[in-house]
């Protein structure tokens, strides 16, 4: 397990999930290796106490897909942009950003997803 920063495109066929890192370092060497991934994403909500004991409140999600390097110009800028939108951050220049150079945009492609949850009043 890596953990990244993402962004989630749903407008095509099948989710996609864009990833940045460096150009060198742990991720590019595993990916390097084998291009199968998982990913994982969950929410925490808290504990509960319950009739029969405590709980755990939660969202969970674990995706199947295939990882590659993103090397077009305009798919390497819309998957800054998605990065930064599920960050917070819509309206950041992308185009003259001084770390453009040195980062490296991957784009996963999501062939399989599965989740669960437990939520407040669920029980």
């Amino acid at each position: 397990m890596v953990p990244v920063s993402f962004g989630l495109d749903l407008s095509g066929e099948k989710p996609v999930v864009y990833f940045h890192c460096a150009r060198k370092g742990m991720k590019v060497d595993l990916l390097a290796s084998d291009k199968r991934v998982c990913i994982e994403g969950d929410i925490f909500l808290g504990y509960e106490v319950e009739t029969h004991g405590i709980t755990t409140r939660y969202e969970s999600a674990i995706g199947f897909g295939e990882c590659e390097v993103v090397e077009d110009d305009a798919e390497i800028l819309k998957g800054l942009q998605l990065i930064c939108e599920h960050c917070g951050f819509e309206d950041v220049p992308l185009d003259t950003c001084w770390g453009l150079s040195a980062v490296r945009i991957y784009r996963i492609t999501l062939d399989a997803i599965t989740g669960k949850r437990n939520l407040p009043g669920s029980e």
